[in-house]
Formats: structure tokens, sequence, C-alpha cells
């Protein structure tokens, strides 16, 4: 019984090569079987590479499935933006959620460090846009919460998330 309780269940613990495919196995596997059945995402995360979190995405966008993506103890960063990507959203009322602005670094001429950087300004603005469309909100407006909290780290409760738009529902889905 566990393992068929592990061939259709995903968790999303990091946002790395390994976990996108087991993420791609799983989410094809389940579409095959029933591309009208939702498909349960569940995340508990502090994040990962942006590049792994945008194959999720394109894993996602390629079947017909409806996502139901949950919180259960943490959504951080690579975490809250799929958290935010679900067309029903749940967070459990105790579980903390992360926005930030992507973060990264650059070494090498100052010529390469200048292209790295305005790649990652890119990478920033389309991942922060994203959320931010999935909240109701434009990218201005969710860059401004950020930058009163600090212009750093943005953390949400449940009921916080909710509010802004991030998550549909405080609790777990039935």
């Amino acid at each position: 019984m566990r393992e068929e309780i592990e061939e259709t269940e995903i968790v999303v613990n990091k946002f790395n090569e390994e976990s996108v495919k087991d993420f791609r196995k799983k989410v094809h596997k389940l579409s095959s079987m029933d591309p009208n059945m939702p498909i349960v995402i569940t995340i508990d995360s502090y994040g990962g590479y942006v590049d792994s979190f945008n194959t999720m995405l394109s894993i996602m966008r390629s079947v017909p499935n409806t996502f139901v993506t949950v919180c259960q103890g943490k959504a951080m960063s690579a975490g809250a933006a799929l958290l935010s990507l679900g067309d029903i959203r749940f967070c459990d009322p105790s579980a903390r959620i992360m926005i930030h602005e992507a973060s990264g670094g650059a070494v090498g001429h100052a010529d390469d460090i200048k292209t790295d950087a305005k790649e990652f300004d890119r990478l920033n603005m389309e991942l922060m846009t994203l959320i931010a469309n999935r909240c109701g909100k434009t990218y201005e407006e969710l860059k401004s919460m950020i930058i009163a909290n600090m212009g750093r780290d943005l953390y949400l409760t449940a009921q916080q998330a909710k509010h802004i738009g991030l998550i549909d529902f405080v609790g777990l889905p039935m």
C-alpha cells in the first residue's frame, strides 16, 4: 500500500536536477492515468535553483491536469513560487511561507559579471512577476511589499498569504 501512495504522491522538498527528474516522472505518470484528475503537489521546501523551478513550471504547463498545491511545513523562495502556481492553493495554518527576490552570485571578468547580473535581473523580474500575477498584484506591488520588509525575505503566515492572494485556503484539502 505504501508503495502505491509513493507512486502517486508528489512531494517537493528541493529544487535541483534530481528533484526535477522525479517531478517529471510523477506528473507525466499521473496525467497519463487520467488527464482530468487533479494532481496534488505538497510543498515542504526551503527553495533551491530557479532553473529547476522553471523546469517544473514547464512540466506543469505540458499536461492538461488541474494542479492543487499544498504547503505543509514551509514553502520558501522557489517553494513559495511553486505554491503560487496551483490552480487551487492550500496552506496548513502553522506553515511558513517566504518570498524574496532571487539571489545568487557571479565571479570572473568584469564584463562576464555584468552579463550575469543582467541575466539575473531578467530571471528575477520573470519570477517575481509570475508570483505577483498569481497574487492578483503587479510586480511593483509585490516588490514594494518586500522593500517595506527592509528589502529582504518576506515571511508570511498562512493567513497573511491568503490576505495577499498567494493561497486560496488556510487548511489542508480533504
